[in-house]
């Protein structure tokens, strides 16, 4: 039997500079020899035993300085993608100290990093005020017509999910690499205070549900452009901290609604937890630019 493999892992939170707010991600260094010994079993027990929302394990590459081969795991299974996981990443490897185990020789004189999953690949870089940014490929969104079986559907669900009484204002769907998502903005005063029953959604049709709203007055004051809700029920998450790939149907959506016209945004997630965004439209190169503070809460060694 072959000896465990010692890996070092920090859990950190992504959009947040609060011990108990935004959202939790184990990030796992392996070498290329160990990711190569790695197993799915293996991961996924590595993953158990961390516990979080998400576990990314990320391997640098030799040939490419700032350069990682990445994995996205939840509890149950591999995931193609996560923004949140990648946000803490790239906090994490750019604040590292020389000695630290995620210490990458020539890492803090770059200007990005790139992580390169299966499927998807995503940029992090450093911008102003300590915050850290990932740019996701914008999504196209069609909204739904109403006569639509999708919309119907849909609309059935957010209906028993929050009440009948609750105004739709728009229901849509993404496409391609979003086609699992749909993105819901409702007329109501405070997002976050809105009782939503999860189990319901199972029903709207789409994995990832995204319920969106403009922020009452106090916050639109504060400048904050909008505030969202993520719940993905039919793959166990029954509501997400913060959900960085839902924005790449929120930033569009936003920035045409709102004629931002590529200017920042401040985006609120009103979960229990809740993180804050400042987001922003890069039209030109089609992608959604997401920038937020990352805090490392433990750090250690776990057995594979």
């Amino acid at each position: 039997m072959a000896a465990p493999l010692n890996l070092p892992f920090a859990i950190l939170n992504a959009f947040s500079t609060s011990l108990s707010g935004g959202n939790p991600a184990a990030i796992i260094r392996t070498t290329p020899e160990q990711n190569a010994q790695l197993t799915d079993e293996q991961c996924l027990t590595v993953v158990r035993n961390l516990n979080q929302p998400m576990q990314m394990f990320i391997t640098p590459k030799a040939d490419a300085p700032g350069g990682f081969s990445v994995r996205w795991y939840t509890q149950v299974r591999e995931n193609m993608l996560c923004g949140h996981a990648t946000l803490a990443a790239t906090g994490l490897l750019f604040g590292e100290q020389k000695e630290g185990p995620f210490f990458v020789q020539g890492a803090n004189a770059l200007k990005a990093l790139d992580f390169n999953g299966k499927v998807n690949s995503l940029e992090g870089a450093k911008v102003e005020d300590g915050k850290v940014e990932i740019a996701l490929q914008a999504a196209q969104v069609d909204e739904l017509d109403r006569e639509d079986p999708r919309a119907v559907k849909l609309r059935a669900a957010v209906a028993a999910a929050v009440g009948a009484d609750v105004g739709v204002i728009y229901l849509g769907a993404g496409a391609g690499s979003y086609a699992a998502y749909c993105l819901v903005e409702l007329d109501v005063e405070d997002l976050g205070a809105l009782n939503v029953d999860h189990v319901a959604l199972k029903e709207s049709g789409f994995v990832t549900n995204v319920f969106t709203a403009r922020p009452k007055a106090s916050e639109r004051e504060a400048g904050v452009a909008f505030e969202t809700r993520m719940f993905a029920p039919t793959v166990g998450v029954n509501e997400d901290h913060v959900c960085g790939s839902a924005h790449g149907l929120l930033v569009p959506y936003w920035d045409r609604k709102l004629d931002s016209k590529g200017q920042t945004m401040h985006s609120h997630q009103v979960s229990a937890r809740g993180g804050d965004l400042w987001v922003t439209l890069d039209s030109e190169k089609g992608l959604a630019r997401l920038a937020g503070h990352v805090v490392k809460v433990a750090e250690g060694t776990i057995l594979a």
